[in-house]
């Protein structure tokens, strides 16, 4: 156990470092109180380590500038960024879309300080509803982020590109601000391109390329990505994966794509490596430690955001614990956004487990609601 705990020790302080190593060029170490990175369980030996190196300047200075100077020219990209919750789709028990639960969920979300909506995901059981279903949920997205000024990025992946092809040009002429699309499982990287292709025609709205291998089967390389990334239309990745090289590796060698991290646990570390925001399955659970997360992040306060991380991560330790699907649907009902999130065939966590586990949850959960 000893061993094992250094080792996790000395790769915690190695990915401080490589992050303090990017940010020099932000000038965020004049303001970062490494002495509180004890609290949040750093070693004196990890921090010497880090104020040791602190003197390394960043070589991608010019590129992150180069991103600016596009992000300025681009006003689609500026829609492209924060925090974006993939929304869940409630649904009753014959899996039936529940449109008025999802509306309150969407004014409840936006109330939180959210900024757009990610609708009809993985989260959001897109592959489990009837094309009429998606389309429905599209157009309240889009009514409720008008409302709130914020962005809606319709999913419109499906098994079959028709269907992708008619929720695409829906999408469109419902008025989403982009599209996104998980490709069809265990295809080649010619038909990753062609896929792609076919949708990005059909609507021309900014289109995310979907990054997800543990679903797709397929583990793309930094090349495979830019060739899609050169796909017109394209605009930006979500990034469900947990290579914090290859997500910096394309944000540096394509600054003008918009950059989502996917992996909720990878919030903070993908922001100070210069994501552009995340979209996630958890913010439907806790939308406010997000948002607080990415604006300390923004202000520079790099010491709050990872205590906000470190809160979240004690929730994520807990809830692997339990069927983590069944945890969710559970803490969603108890919100009020039920009365079911996944579609059947679905596992319910209920009895002794699921008051174990709100019981195991409640200091927790006040220290992120705190």
């Amino acid at each position: 156990m000893g061993k094992q705990a250094d080792t996790h020790k000395r790769q915690f302080a190695f990915l401080l470092i490589k992050i303090l190593y990017l940010l020099w060029f932000y000038q965020i170490l004049q303001v970062i109180d490494l002495n509180k990175l004890v609290d949040i369980g750093v070693t004196k030996k990890s921090i010497e380590i880090l104020l040791e190196v602190s003197y390394m300047r960043s070589n991608d200075g010019l590129m992150v500038e180069g991103k600016d100077k596009k992000s300025a020219q681009s006003s689609q990209k500026n829609k492209l960024e924060g925090i974006i919750p993939a929304i869940t789709s409630p649904c009753n028990e014959e899996d039936a879309f529940q449109e008025k639960t999802f509306m309150r969920l969407a004014d409840w979300l936006y109330q939180q300080g959210v900024h757009g909506l990610y609708v009809c995901g993985a989260t959001g059981e897109g592959y489990h509803m009837r094309l009429e279903e998606r389309k429905a949920a599209v157009e309240i997205a889009v009514e409720k982020s008008r409302q709130f000024d914020g962005t809606t990025i319709a999913h419109i992946g499906s098994g079959n590109t028709r269907d992708a092809i008619e929720l695409s040009e829906h999408a469109a002429s419902a008025g989403a601000d982009a599209i996104a699309s998980m490709p069809p499982a265990n295809r080649s990287q010619v038909q990753l391109v062609n896929y792609y292709s076919d949708i990005a025609r059909a609507s021309e709205l900014p289109l995310l390329i979907y990054h997800i291998p543990q679903l797709t089967g397929q583990n793309l390389t930094a090349d495979n990505l830019m060739e899609l990334f050169d796909i017109p239309s394209v605009a930006g990745i979500k990034f469900s994966n947990n290579d914090l090289f290859l997500l910096r590796r394309l944000l540096i060698a394509r600054p003008e794509m918009a950059v989502f991290i996917g992996n909720d646990e990878l919030l903070c570390p993908a922001l100070l490596y210069g994501a552009s925001g995340g979209i996630g399955m958890t913010y439907n659970l806790f939308p406010k430690l997000f948002v607080n997360i990415y604006q300390a992040v923004q202000s520079k306060d790099i010491t709050r955001a990872m205590q906000l991380q470190k809160y979240f991560m004690d929730f994520l330790d807990l809830a692997l614990k339990y069927p983590f699907y069944a945890a969710f649907d559970l803490l969603m009902r108890r919100k009020g956004f039920g009365p079911f999130t996944y579609r059947r065939p679905r596992e319910v966590l209920e009895g002794s487990t699921a008051n174990n586990f709100l019981k195991e949850a409640e200091d927790i959960f006040a220290a992120i609601e705190g």
